[in-house]
Formats: C-alpha cells, sequence, structure tokens
C-alpha cells in the first residue's frame, strides 16, 4: 500500500484512503456524479477507475450543494439519506463538530490539539480543543462536507 512520507501503518489497522496519494479520476468524476464514494472513504473500493463514485476529498462545490440545495437536506456527501433530526436526535451529518475518542497519550493539552490537527488532512480545520479526559476531544471543520468525509473515513481507526 502507497502511504504519505512518514506514515507507518499496523498491519492489522483497519483500511481508509489517504487523500492525497488515493485520489483519481474514476468513471463517476467523467459522468458527473455528485456523490463521493464511501467505500473509498474506507479504504475498500475494487472498482478503481471503473468506480461510478467519486475518489476525492469533498471540494467547494461539495459544500455548496450541501449548503444550498435540496441534496444537503436529504443526502450526506457520499449519497446516503441523511437520518431526520428528532426530538433529542441530532444528526451528525449536519455537523462540522466531530467528538474524537481515543487520543493516544499525552501529558499536555497542546500534545492532545496537536493529534486532533492530523485530522486536517480532511479538509481545513476552524477549531480543535480537549476535554479534562486526555483521551477525548473535538475538531471543528470549516466545511460539513470535510466533518462528513473525516467521520467516515477515520471510524474506529486509530489516528
Amino acid at each position: 500500500m502507497d502511504l504519505p512520507p512518514g506514515i507507518d501503518i499496523e498491519p492489522d489497522a483497519l483500511p481508509r484512503c489517504w487523500p492525497a496519494v488515493d485520489a483519481c479520476e474514476t468513471e463517476g468524476e467523467r459522468t458527473g456524479s455528485r456523490w463521493i464514494c464511501v467505500e473509498w472513504a474506507n479504504g475498500s473500493c475494487e472498482r478503481g477507475a471503473a468506480c461510478a463514485k467519486r475518489h476525492r476529498a469533498p471540494t467547494e462545490a461539495d459544500e455548496q450543494r450541501l449548503l444550498f440545495s435540496a441534496d444537503g437536506v436529504t443526502h450526506d456527501i457520499f449519497g446516503r439519506p441523511r437520518i431526520a433530526a428528532t426530538n433529542s436526535v441530532a444528526d451528525p451529518g449536519s455537523s462540522s463538530t466531530l467528538h474524537v475518542k481515543g487520543l493516544p497519550p499525552s501529558r499536555t493539552a497542546q500534545e492532545r490539539r496537536a493529534a486532533l490537527e492530523l485530522l486536517s488532512e480532511w479538509g481545513e480545520l476552524a477549531k480543535t480543543w480537549t476535554l479534562a479526559d486526555p483521551s477525548e476531544g473535538y475538531v471543528k471543520f470549516k466545511k460539513r462536507s470535510c466533518a462528513q468525509m473525516c467521520a467516515e473515513a477515520m471510524h474506529g481507526r486509530p489516528l
């Protein structure tokens, strides 16, 4: 597996895409698909260039579609139907903030924030902050689409 320089991966670690090296033009890009491939984000798309969806990180156009069209109301960036928000249950697809658990052990809040900033590979961060629990923190992306992509790609995977 080709990884960015300086990235080592444990043999049993869950796969995921690395946007800097795994993005490629697909059939979906050529035919104008609006959706990003969720299997690609998870590192498991076997269709490669023949995939009917896009293999790339979200763009400004994706963000604008989520903000200003019915697509963003009814679907996430992968084309999956969004969960309708009810009384106390918020739709995670409507937020640009992610709660991160399982941060590596570190002594200072600054070291924990530096670990959270590693998630900037998915898009520009607006803010990071940590909690009293040293294994948890929050990341706020400038774009909701980037938060959705990061949440899918990193789900259950270590930093």
